[in-house]
């Protein structure tokens, strides 16, 4: 885990609170994996005894008792037992399935089948996962050995959450027609139990109320701010070029002549467009050039309008950022970029920028048209929801309490459905449209409809431009990191090896729905 990633994987440490809203668990998909041993004996007696024994056998593995009595991690003082690391192994996975399901194809993985049989690399997707797994225990480990030494506590809050969660996870369980323990089971490892995930809940909720007390409430003057991007400016400018490459046409049948001529031909393209004294005048050379090497005019078009870029950020490893980014440099510069035998022109379109992006902030309540039969019917409940807010105290507060009860979006419930300082064009359309609408005020509600379901949006207001909210969210990035390097000295955490072939994996099936084997 990189560190820049740490401060991230921070908050994701309490996000199990937002998996309550799993896509449901479908009782007739369900697959029962039952392990089968036949063995030859030569009398019933014996027979009844393997039965009776693999009977018992099967039931200390799934009461989780053997695993439950193991210690899988340590830390100085604190220590998490063999289910309580099956469960967290068991939500690294599913965050990682939900994060990426359109994408898994891609990756090679299987998730209806064993992790423990499929390769990753040069190791298999069980040893990936468990990797992650322990890296972010690991985390949560440092976190919470440094709030119990700084005195910082669970808050009432915080316990409520916890509470809540397992009341809406036996509702769950109750719509899905199964006993609470095998739902359980399902969803986090045959043999995990409430014990198990409450212990994992507590420390993770520990672990994200040191760092919401300790790092993200800090808060910077407009003079620190300012100073901080002085001293990092490339990692926050961006720069617009136009580009082309020439590429040569040498073959391995070529002469050496032959290929140099290639090679004296690109560079004299090269050359030639590096001349061009701004936008209008490459795109005019460049189209002179296309057409001497005999391309059609729609190929023409589509390569010059394809050399606009814009955004671009600085790399230290890259000559065309140290040029882009350089002190000398001014719009309309060129500069040819030679890769082995092929040549890159850039024109500078606009020198270096800061993002002054406008951002807003908004918290909404998401009701996911996959949860209800008919489209009327999620529509329905989006009304009932947005005028349970409209007859209350009509508060942000107010309005974050109902989306940490009703919005299936896992991404905002732990926030109270909030999304803080985001740009134009980060969200879906409907979306953004109605958070950048020039008529939107603070306490705005109103329900949108995207391809996810409906929205109750509420508008909190503008928030800081983008580059000083980039600066901020690296200013507090750089005090946890010195954190983490300190707690990383500070602190020993070991995993106990001997645990990870009694780990019970759950799998999952094409439509979401996960099973326990």
């Amino acid at each position: 885990m990189g560190k820049a990633s740490r401060v991230r994987n921070a908050k994701l440490a309490v996000a199990e609170i937002k998996k309550e809203q799993q896509a449901a668990l479908d009782k007739q998909n369900r697959r029962k994996k039952l392990t089968t041993i036949i063995t030859a004996v030569s009398t019933a007696v014996v027979c009844v005894g393997l039965v009776v024994t693999l009977i018992v056998l099967n039931w200390i593995q799934g009461s989780g008792y053997l695993l439950r009595s193991k210690t899988a991690m340590t830390s100085d003082n604190l220590k998490i037992s063999g289910t309580t690391f099956n469960y967290f192994y068991n939500y690294q996975y599913q965050n990682f399935v939900n994060e990426n399901q359109n994408y898994l194809s891609y990756y090679g993985l299987d998730a209806t089948a064993s992790l423990r049989n499929q390769n990753y690399g040069d190791q298999t997707w069980f040893d990936y996962m468990v990797t992650q797994t322990q890296k972010n225990v690991t985390e949560i480990l440092y976190l919470a050995e440094q709030a119990n030494a700084d005195g910082v506590s669970l808050t009432e809050k915080d316990k409520n959450e916890i509470d809540n969660f397992f009341a809406s996870l036996k509702d769950a369980a109750k719509e899905q027609d199964m006993e609470y323990k095998d739902y359980i089971h399902m969803a986090y490892g045959k043999g995990v139990n409430e014990t198990d995930i409450r212990q994992g809940l507590e420390l993770s909720f520990l672990a994200t109320r040191y760092y919401t007390e300790k790092i993200d409430s800090l808060t910077y003057t407009d003079k620190e701010i300012d100073d901080y991007f002085d001293k990092n400016k490339n990692t926050f400018l961006y720069c617009d070029y136009k580009s082309y490459t020439f590429n040569p046409a040498a073959t391995d049948k070529m002469t050496d002549k032959e290929k140099q001529a290639e090679y004296d031909k690109v560079q004299a393209y090269a050359d030639r467009l590096a001349k061009a004294t701004d936008s209008k005048s490459f795109d005019a050379i460049l189209t002179d050039i296309l057409k001497e090497q005999g391309k059609t005019d729609t190929n023409i078009k589509s390569e010059v309008d394809s050399t606009a870029s814009e955004g671009n950020t600085y790399n230290s490893d890259s000559d065309v950022s140290k040029w882009a980014f350089g002190e000398n440099v001014k719009v309309n510069d060129t500069y040819i970029y030679k890769n082995s035998n092929a040549r890159t022109v850039y024109l500078l379109t606009k020198a270096p920028y800061r993002d002054e992006s406008e951002t807003v902030s908004v918290r909404h309540i998401l009701i996911s048209k996959d949860s209800y039969e008919k489209d009327a019917d999620a529509k329905k409940k989006a009304q009932e929801v947005l005028d349970e807010y409209l007859k209350g105290e009509k508060t942000a507060e107010a309005f974050g309490k109902l989306a940490e009860k009703y919005t299936e979006d896992p991404g905002s419930k732990t926030t109270g459905g909030l999304y803080e300082n985001f740009t134009e064009g980060t969200m879906v359309a409907e979306f953004n449209d109605w958070s950048f609408d020039k008529k939107r005020k603070e306490g705005d509600t109103e329900i949108v409809k995207t391809d996810y379901g409906y929205h109750i949006m509420y508008y909190v207001g503008k928030g800081e431009v983008n580059w000083k909210n980039q600066v901020t969210t690296a200013m507090k990035d750089e005090v946890y990191e010195n954190l983490y390097d300190k707690m990383d000295k500070t602190y020993t955490v070991t995993l106990n090896k001997n645990i990870l072939d009694n780990i019970n994996e759950i799998r999952f099936y094409s439509t979401g729905t996960n099973t326990a084997s």
